[in-house]
């Protein structure tokens, strides 16, 4: 949500910067780490896609088809062609759920081979980094690239995540901490000396250390409850926030500073989401539709 706040483009300001130099790898570096292989192992393909349809797939779908159909009436692109180009390349921040389930499906398919499957998308998403850029790099093949390209430069997160889960690898603490405080560093001076394909290495030593730490951050047991509560819901977070800050930017950034209309916004926000889940918690479709987990009642 934090990211959204802001106004800048990403290389626009050094905190936003700083935020996405990490953010959604080390969320689907999570993804591969909470998959085992015993899982995929009992599971058909057709059990696979039972698992996420209506569970991940069809909330993710209404808000995509919603998404797209306001902003085709906002920017008067009503034609099929727009819908076909939104299907390849999802815009905002649709573009996750179809790449995390990408991956889960090929995890799957190497479910018997899961070292060898890692290596290769591990292998696959730095080439495709080098191929179609990060940061202030843009790749060669980026521009005219069929599909999005997150589908290749977010690959190397989840599988090393993946990996990292089978084997019960466990790092030294101190080495982690030590790595991903230089890798950010490094990382954060990009901001304001670009090295064009060089902002790659601490790009990907950034988060692979901070996948590495998921063991340690396991073991600790910490629960905050609201963020848990978020944590148990995030699709439904994840999938509707960007609706409300929309117009929460539209309706308030141009009346006071950034920094207050954005903790305004981000506070609003979650706020809203929070009690809209308990509005729809019993209406079966519409909780289904929203994204939000089965369950007998939600905690206020």
């Amino acid at each position: 949500m934090v990211g959204h706040l802001f106004t800048a483009k990403v290389d626009g300001n050094p905190v936003k910067w700083g935020i996405y130099a990490f953010h959604m790898p080390l969320f689907l570096g999570l993804g591969g780490f909470l998959l085992t292989v015993e899982s995929l192992r009992r599971l058909s393909f057709r059990s696979l896609w039972k698992k996420y349809d209506t569970r991940m797939l069809l909330p993710w779908a209404f808000a995509f088809l919603l998404w797209i159909s306001l902003d085709s009436v906002i920017t008067h692109e009503i034609n099929i062609s727009y819908f076909i180009e939104a299907l390849r390349e999802p815009p905002y921040h649709t573009w996750y759920i179809p790449v995390f389930f990408f991956f889960i499906v090929i995890a799957w398919a190497g479910r018997y081979h899961f070292v060898l499957t890692s290596l290769i998308g591990i292998f696959l998403g730095v080439f495709g980094l080098l191929a179609l850029g990060v940061g202030h790099y843009t790749g060669p093949w980026r521009h005219g690239f069929p599909i999005d390209y997150r589908y290749l430069t977010m690959m190397p997160f989840f599988f090393f995540g993946f990996w990292l889960r089978q084997r019960g690898a466990s790092p030294p603490n101190a080495w982690i901490a030590l790595l991903v405080a230089a890798a950010f560093s490094a990382y954060e001076a990009c901001y304001f000396y670009p090295a064009n394909a060089a902002e790659i290495f601490p790009y990907l030593a950034l988060n692979f250390s901070m996948i590495a730490g998921m063991p340690w951050l396991f073991r600790l047991h910490w629960k905050v409850p609201i963020v848990t509560e978020i944590g148990r819901e995030s699709l439904y977070f994840y999938l509707w926030h960007p609706f409300i800050l929309i117009v929460l930017k539209k309706a308030t950034y141009h009346l006071m500073p950034e920094a207050i209309a954005g903790l305004f916004a981000l506070v609003f926000t979650i706020a809203t989401m929070w009690f809209a889940r308990m509005a729809i918690c019993n209406l079966s479709w519409l909780s289904l539709l929203a994204g939000l987990p089965r369950r007998a009642h939600l905690k206020v």
